[in-house]
């Protein structure tokens, strides 16, 4: 159960709970026939019970609440003692179904798929390779191998970039490295020949930027594919009707998979 399921689980709970505290007020001011309490007890129960159909859409609303609602709505304490007795009756009746209460909706297991949870388990460590490529950009900057004030700007821009975006998300991840690839790219290879250290800091930087281009071709692939599969052991009442004629195209021999299209870039070239 998703933790917003649960909150929402708790405040439903909360607020059945004093629908119980008020509903037993009630029934005991009645049985007691305090008429100073009367009225109280009646706007209390009301109000309760209202905040409770608050926290529910019409379709989840039960019976005996809605049948609440109006009871207490229309109790004149007044009235005189038919309408008590009547009133006490309609509680009565109540009382137990308010008692025996549970949120079905709540617990129905709806079968979907989490397209961060299948991308991130295809990725594997990318955060990992991130953390690795920001540790070699900061020691190419500290070991002064770029004399260039320009450069040293877009290098650092990069591994903010890289820090900021550097979550547990798939998809953060990946459009983060969309967008910066191709500067890192030209930066090396524009400027990787000219930076005064050793060759090997460079050639380390464009092998870890290709792993990460080959970890996310591999994680959309492989992601796809199993997304594919889920999709097709969906029952069809959970698909929407769009889904459904992709599917039906995928069937018919037209791959269903998302695209990470990356060109062949070298540094070096």
């Amino acid at each position: 159960m998703s933790k917003h399921v649960e909150n929402h689980r708790q405040f439903l709970d909360s607020k059945l709970a004093q629908v119980n505290v008020d509903l037993d007020k009630m029934l005991e001011v009645i049985a007691n026939s305090d008429r100073t309490a009367k009225i109280p007890a009646r706007d209390a129960l009301r109000l309760s019970a209202q905040a409770l159909q608050g926290g529910l859409l019409e379709v989840q609303t039960p019976s005996w609440l809605v049948s609440l609602i109006n009871v207490s709505t229309h109790y004149n304490p007044g009235g005189g003692g038919n309408r008590d007795s009547t009133f006490l009756m309609q509680l009565i009746d109540i009382r137990p179904k308010a008692r025996r209460q549970k949120w079905t909706h709540l617990e129905e297991d709806i079968e979907t798929i989490d397209f961060e949870e299948v991308y991130s388990e295809a990725a594997g460590d990318i955060k990992g390779l991130f953390d690795k490529l920001i540790v070699l950009l900061q020691t190419l900057i500290n070991n002064k191998a770029v004399d260039s004030a320009k450069v040293i700007r877009e290098l650092e821009l990069l591994i903010a970039i890289l820090k900021k975006n550097n979550s547990d998300s798939f998809f953060q991840k990946a459009f983060c490295w969309l967008t910066t690839r191709r500067n890192l790219y030209r930066l090396l290879r524009n400027y990787g020949a000219s930076f005064k250290i050793t060759a090997p800091l460079v050639q380390t930087i464009e092998e870890t930027a290709h792993e990460v281009d080959d970890r996310f071709r591999s994680a959309i692939k492989n992601g796809g594919m199993k997304i594919n599969h889920l999709m097709e052991e969906l029952p069809p009442a959970e698909i929407p009707e769009n889904v459904l004629k992709i599917i039906e195209q995928h069937r018919a021999g037209k791959p269903l998979t998302l695209t990470y299209h990356i060109p062949e870039e070298n540094a070096s070239s």
